[in-house]
């Protein structure tokens, strides 16, 4: 759904902002990382409780114990399925803003700064977590920085 409502911007600003069009690239370059972040965290997470409940289950370990296994490795990995759904919601947000300004209001390029710096901490955190769980699933600078203008000051 986001991604028609990228591709309504991109076609309703395609003789209007620039600065509009600049961002709709970084909004495709977000949202594709959600995309695909979202379902790996939970795949890596499904592994991991997986590996855990087996590991009880090799050492003889009764069948509560393996339970207890998977859901403490499902506690820790909380926090990679939480951030990556609070930077699913900034990118939305974003998009909506997106969708506003193309909709009629006056758009500047500063206007979208706020709405990326919160996708770009939830990205962090998000990456943070990932690496305290061991897993690099995620690089940790992400694709859609390197298109930000540095006069934009998004450190």
């Amino acid at each position: 759904m986001r991604s028609v409502v990228l591709l309504f911007v991109l076609l309703s600003t395609a003789c209007g902002s620039s600065a509009l069009k600049v961002n709709v690239g970084i909004a495709q370059v977000m949202l594709e990382a959600q995309v695909e972040a979202g379902p790996l965290i939970r795949a890596q997470r499904q592994n991991a409780m997986r590996e855990a409940a087996r590991a009880a289950h090799d050492r003889g370990e009764p069948q509560d114990v393996a339970e207890l296994a998977a859901r403490t490795v499902a506690g820790r990995w909380e926090c990679a399925v939480n951030t990556s759904r609070i930077y699913s919601t900034a990118v939305g947000s974003y998009i909506d803003a997106l969708s506003l300004w193309a909709a009629g209001r006056d758009f500047a390029l500063l206007d979208a700064v706020p709405y990326i710096r919160r996708a770009l901490g939830a990205y962090r955190a998000t990456t943070a977590c990932l690496l305290s769980l061991g897993s690099t699933l995620l690089p940790a600078t992400p694709v859609f920085f390197d298109l930000l203008p540095p006069a934009w000051g998004i450190e």
